[in-house]
């Protein structure tokens, strides 16, 4: 397999599981760098933990570096000194070795996985899809309701938006509570990918973004865990040595476990950066329609009553809830025609314009309806749909994601009653929570929506290159503000 997150510096045979150059780790361990030539057969140092702390600073804490056995390789005296630095090695056949649970972006399925022991918790990271099917029921655990942390959401976005592109690479780390591998061990799951470009270097993002806009992203954990997973994840991330820049969009300010992520790369000499970005607008919903009326101001109040008595209650208006999978097409359908003549009514393409964007939605659309946990609805008005809604929900909150509506017939207002009708279904359902997600549009407040930050995290190495490319994105962001804030002042 490529080794796609390498900047291929180093002369072929030289070892590529380690953050750094050979050289400098033989120095310290004194392992001649004929260790690492690619001939000789293969055993494994184990970089754990003894007494709760890391063994050696130059080993940065975790990870296992591979060299070769031979002439040149460990000897008994080299052997004493790893014991005498606190690390245990062992020895390691590369075919035993399974290949899709390996350290950073190797080059082959030859290369060890990746077994890291943090305290109470062991780390394998993954970068096959299919072999994280075993763990779905974990992963799900894990997310808890957030409906775009789950498996179905998360796996489907990977198989449109990273199966098939070059640059690309799944880096799924699990973190377990023992040396199984059982879904039952499985504590904390951080949902990532690596992407490189030649301007970005190698980026490590959270499976979910880009423009398909999941929000509520971040590390799925396990309470009782997250100190001791949260720090291994971290230290793991720090030893590859591969990544120059991790970049995590759409995460909570509520979000502790993976703000302390970042908290915990800091602590490793990463440069961190927390950054606010689009705020999600959330109504918290009481027990009852009445109840909600009364949250609403005099005049919005009286506008809803009014809606609902002259249309809703009306036999002009039909409102649906798609329900099964006969029903689906046409819905969607009628989803995809609204929505696109809405936003291209406003000089933009509209969101189904993007192919991939399009068959992601078609692809997890009918899995979540599977589930039960698609919302998806149609308003019609005189025997003509006026506006259609794609929900995500489950039995406690309903997330509005998209939506269309009827350009020709706005007098009716078609938005503002296909949102009476939403939300009145979710109170029926009992649910506590209505979120209108990304986005400070007016309506969301006219709702009684109130604002959750979100922020983008960004940690960087003490590495020369991610450094510097630091440097280079952070002079053309300000570049950008300024030609904003210069245009909008000639404009």
């Amino acid at each position: 397999m490529e080794d796609r997150c390498r900047r291929n510096r180093r002369p072929p045979g030289m070892w590529r599981g380690w953050p750094d150059r050979p050289s400098r780790y033989s120095r310290y361990f004194g392992i001649p760098l004929s260790a690492f030539h690619e001939s000789r057969p293969m055993f494994s140092l184990t970089f754990g933990r003894r007494t709760g702390r890391p063994c050696a600073s130059v080993a940065r804490g975790c990870g296992s570096l591979h060299c070769r056995r031979g002439v040149g390789g460990v000897s008994d005296p080299e052997a004493a000194l790893l014991s005498n630095l606190g690390l245990e090695w062992c020895a390691e056949s590369a075919s035993e070795t399974p290949p899709t649970k390996r350290t950073a972006l190797p080059q082959n399925n030859s290369t060890p996985q990746f077994n890291a022991e943090i305290a109470t918790v062991r780390l394998q990271r993954f970068d096959n899809l299919n072999d994280l099917l075993p763990y779905r029921d974990a992963w799900d655990r894990l997310a808890g309701g957030l409906a775009f942390r789950r498996w179905t959401w998360l796996a489907a976005w990977w198989r449109h938006y990273g199966e098939e592109q070059g640059e690309r690479e799944l880096s799924v780390w699990l973190a377990f509570s023992d040396a199984s591998d059982s879904p039952e061990s499985v504590r904390a799951i951080l949902p990532a990918y690596c992407e490189t470009t030649w301007t970005q270097g190698c980026v490590l993002r959270l499976l979910g973004d880009g423009e398909v806009c999941s929000d509520h992203l971040g590390l799925l954990v396990d309470p009782s865990f997250e100190t001791d997973a949260v720090d291994g994840i971290a230290e793991a991330i720090a030893a590859i040595g591969e990544i120059d820049l991790v970049g995590f969009t759409a995460v909570d300010d509520a979000d502790r476990a993976t703000t302390n992520l970042l908290g915990s790369l800091a602590r490793r000499d990463f440069t961190t950066r927390r950054m606010p970005t689009d705020r999600c607008w959330a109504i918290d919903l009481p027990a009852s329609w009445d109840e909600f009326l009364a949250l609403q101001s005099k005049s919005h109040r009286k506008q809803i009553r009014q809606m609902e008595r002259r249309v809703l209650d009306s036999p002009r208006a039909v409102w649906r809830m798609i329900e099964s999978p006969g029903d689906f097409g046409d819905a969607w359908q009628t989803l995809v025609d609204l929505h696109q003549r809405r936003r291209q009514s406003l000089g933009e393409p509209g969101c189904f314009a993007s192919p991939t964007w399009a068959a992601f939605h078609w692809d997890v659309a009918q899995q979540l309806l599977a589930e039960g946990r698609l919302r998806l609805s149609t308003l019609a008005l005189d025997g003509q749909p006026i506006a259609a809604e794609y929900h995500v929900g489950n039995a406690e909150a309903t997330w509005a994601y998209q939506g269309g509506v009827d350009p020709t017939r706005l007098a009716d207002e078609p938005g503002q009653l296909s949102t009476i009708c939403s939300i009145r279904h979710a109170i029926a359902a009992g649910q506590s929570q209505f979120d209108f997600l990304r986005g400070d549009e007016p309506y969301k407040a006219h709702w009684r929506a109130t604002p959750r930050q979100a922020y983008r995290l960004t940690a960087v190495p003490h590495r020369l290159w991610p450094r510097l490319r630091d440097r280079v994105r952070g002079s053309a962001t300000n570049l950008r503000t300024t030609a904003k804030q210069l245009t909008s002042l000639f404009s």
